[in-house]
């Protein structure tokens, strides 16, 4: 199921049973949520903190599931030897550089093997096979003594949006003013222009009416939401119950919120 943000929060709510739990700041649901959605996309690209017998690279299934965090191949221009880290990057998948006008697949390497690739003949940089480290703004490559390097394209994981209702004074009450031809969506049960918006349900304001009757609204333009892959979103919420459930005396539901991820 895909959710918007609102929705998130209200499906959390089902879970952490909102009534017996102690009530939760905006900020705790949406630290949680960018937290869970970090953990699960470390389980499934590489998780180094239990050993596990699959990865990304290495099942069909978890590249069907992270799909939609592929950005289309980039293209980029080096700096020197540096390609920068895109705005929006998390996790290199492949990297292709052109030396010269001929692309090669560049490969990674540690940085004790630096050292000994211009000593080794059969490893040496060279125009079909260049190596890369990553450094802290980008990927340093380890090129062939002669050529250019004209470009380097990238496929990789991009970070998943970090989930957010926007500020406390975004938020819009009865005595509020809202904008003709904004979208707003409810943050609770709303009454506007005689109809009823649930929460995550969006309207448009058109004047004259530009007050709710009751309620609580909230600008669309400053809702961020979760780009997570809709496979994945269910497992999202179940996590941050979790995460939220151990903050307060629940230890055992926790366990069992976090169990049912299967991670």
């Amino acid at each position: 199921m895909i959710y918007n943000a609102i929705e998130m929060r209200e499906a959390i709510d089902k879970l952490i049973d909102r009534v017996k739990s102690p009530r939760f700041t905006d900020n705790r649901y949406y630290e949680a949520i960018n937290q869970a959605s970090i953990i699960i996309l470390d389980d499934r690209l590489e998780s180094i903190k239990s050993k596990k017998d699959y990865s990304f690279q290495s099942s069909e299934r978890l590249r069907g599931e992270l799909a939609s965090l592929i950005p289309p191949t980039l293209t980029t221009i080096p700096v020197g030897n540096l390609v920068p880290f895109p705005a929006d990057y998390y996790y290199l998948l492949l990297m292709e550089n052109t030396i010269s006008g001929v692309k090669n697949a560049c490969n990674s390497i540690t940085y004790n093997e630096k050292g000994l690739l211009q000593r080794n003949p059969f490893k040496r940089p060279s125009q079909t096979e260049t190596y890369y480290n990553e450094r802290s703004i980008g990927w340093e490559i380890e090129l062939p003594a002669t050529g250019t390097f004209d470009n380097s394209q990238l496929a990789y994981i991009k970070r998943p949006n970090l989930v957010s209702i926007g500020f406390e004074n975004d938020k819009i009450d009865s005595a509020g003013l809202l904008i003709d031809g904004v979208s707003y969506m409810a943050y609770d049960e709303t009454v506007y222009n005689n109809n009823t918006y649930y929460e995550g349900q969006i309207f448009t304001a058109i004047a004259p009416n530009l007050n709710i009757a009751s309620g609580i609204v909230i600008p669309t333009s400053v809702i961020v939401n979760s780009d997570m892959p809709e496979h994945l979103q269910d497992e999202v919420v179940r996590l941050s119950s979790a995460i939220m459930e151990g903050t307060v005396e629940n230890y055992n539901k926790q366990k069992i919120l976090i169990d049912t991820n299967n991670l």
